[in-house]
């Protein structure tokens, strides 16, 4: 019966790392796509406002459900993808960390904020998190000011209040951190105003300021305040593009923008082509699971939903019809499809979407397009407390408690002890360790076998070693476990290996082929015992 239940348990950790990875927990993924085929620039531009307006309407919805909506960032290259979700990674990881060290007030913290603001400028393009950018922002600004560096001071917490327009202090932080905070706020707003200038070579591209939409193709902010901004653009099938831009008090800039086409953009483009040549059910069924399946990242997403929209203008392209297409996993009927009519307002658009959505079990959010990015303005007349009335405590001088020097070799080697150390120039020397002091080692090695033994002495530094191995017990032969030999057989071919047992009659060698065992009699000499 033991021998059973062992062997059952091997089975089950044998299928378990077979199951594991289908096992691994996927990303339900909410896509809500609208395109126009072989549409003119204005019914494109149509179609990228009511993707945008179904994304806005639905995203409070999707995220209360568990669900996720679909990352434009799929449309780069994976390897693009990647590389900002690591930076985003290593920047949510390097802020924590420097949140930590300002509460503790050490002197270490303003090379550990740069450090996670340079790692959210790599990361930004597809992982924007405003509120992590945000207090990185004030963190950094606030340490300045302790410093008394009040111009880098303005430009870090400016560019934190853009984020959040309508938020003016942090939670965690003091009375007095969040009063400079709440100063520099009402500064920001006796700025002269800026002026940005977004052109993109797409006319449907949608442009993002800060993470909040504010147009498409082409977009003129007037009357922006002073700071860092963070610009990108994306359209459906292309590549997402980013920049950071910043705007000094009464500047005037322009950033020209150029999306590239993504290696998924004619998958992208053939969908409502697709879609409107399938009239039989099973053709539609079977090309809506096809682009469900292809559009997301089937490594780590999987779609639940999808809404596929066709966009056909008419007149000068604002107003026309919208025929769609739904994909739902979980409902009764999965597959549905319909025709409307889209008008020219904005609010007409959002009613008509809105009861589509509700056919997708997802609720709808009502938001003020016009005053996202509205900056509340100090009443006239209102003045600002100087930033020079206001102190914050010096950090703490850091405490360096004296040490004595731990050698490296301490913990990882034994006097009178057996050893094989690889170097980094690629080969091994073994032998007795007799000493040693910071970073260098005494090692008495076998230079050659020959009667009798020529021992000689050889010093390591710490930097030249990659491995260390103890050698395992000597055997009658003379020789350590673990050891590594070059034989010469009677047979005249060399051998080489790290000895694996040895009785006194039949030696095993490890060699690079594998196990090979033989006789004592059929060894004419060993050659050397390190390489």
């Amino acid at each position: 019966m033991k021998r059973l239940s062992l062997l059952s348990i091997r089975m089950l950790s044998l299928l378990a790392l077979f199951l594991l990875p289908a096992m691994s927990v996927e990303a339900r993924t909410v896509s809500l796509l609208v395109h126009s085929p072989k549409g003119k620039p204005a019914e494109l531009r149509t179609s990228a406002q009511l993707q945008w307006l179904m994304q806005e309407l639905s995203r409070k919805s999707i995220r209360e459900q568990g669900l996720h909506l679909f990352n434009y960032g799929h449309f780069s290259s994976p390897s693009r993808t990647a590389s900002s979700k690591t930076w985003d990674k290593r920047a949510r990881n390097a802020a924590q960390q420097a949140a930590s060290l300002y509460s503790s007030q050490s002197s270490d913290t303003t090379g550990a904020l740069f450090r996670a603001h340079n790692f959210f400028k790599f990361g930004q393009v597809y992982f924007l998190d405003r509120d992590a950018y945000r207090k990185n922002y004030f963190l950094l600004g606030l340490t300045m000011f302790r410093d008394n560096n009040i111009g880098q001071a303005k430009k870090f917490i400016y560019s934190g209040h853009l984020l959040e327009p309508t938020k003016d202090s942090l939670n965690d932080l003091s009375g007095k951190e969040n009063k400079v905070l709440k100063a520099m706020r009402c500064h920001l707003t006796k700025e002269r105003p800026a002026t940005l200038k977004l052109l993109s070579n797409s006319k449907d591209a949608l442009i993002q300021l800060n993470g909040y939409s504010v147009g498409f193709g082409e977009v003129t902010l007037s009357n922006l305040r002073p700071g860092e901004y963070l610009i990108r653009m994306e359209r459906a099938g292309y590549r997402p593009w980013g920049k950071r831009v910043y705007v000094g008090s009464g500047q005037s800039r322009t950033v020209r923008a150029y999306i590239g086409r993504s290696p998924r953009a004619r998958l992208y483009n053939s969908l409502c082509t697709r879609l409107l040549d399938s009239k039989d059910p099973e053709k539609l069924k079977d090309t809506l699971n096809f682009f469900a399946q292809r559009l997301v990242d089937s490594k780590s997403e999987k779609t639940e939903k999808m809404f596929a929209g066709c966009f056909k203008g008419s007149g000068n392209g604002k107003q026309g019809t919208l025929s769609w297409y739904i994909y739902d996993k979980k409902a009764a009927k999965p597959i549905r499809q319909g025709r409307i009519s889209i008008p020219a307002s904005t609010t007409g658009r959002m009613k008509k979407l809105s009861s589509l959505l509700k056919t997708m079990s997802l609720q709808t959010q009502s938001f003020d397009i016009k005053k996202r990015l509205v900056f509340p303005a100090i009443p006239a007349g209102a003045s600002c407390p100087p930033l020079n009335s206001i102190k914050l405590a010096p950090p703490k001088p850091r405490v360096r408690i004296p040490t004595a020097p731990v050698s490296p070799w301490k913990s990882r080697v034994e006097l009178g002890e057996q050893f094989a150390f690889t170097l980094n120039y690629g080969f091994v020397v073994q032998g007795k360790v007799l000493g040693y002091k910071a970073k260098k080692l005494k090692l008495q090695v076998v230079s050659k076998f020959s009667k009798p033994f020529l021992l000689r002495k050889m010093t390591l530094d710490f930097k030249e070693v990659k491995t260390i191995k103890k050698l395992g017990n000597k055997t009658s032969n003379g020789y350590h476990i673990n050891e590594r030999l070059v034989l010469m057989t009677v047979y005249g071919l060399m051998l080489e290996g790290v000895l694996i047992s040895d009785d006194g009659i039949r030696l095993t060698l490890q060699t690079s082929r594998g196990r090979e065992t033989l006789r004592w009699s059929e060894v004419k000499k060993v050659v050397r015992r390190d390489r």
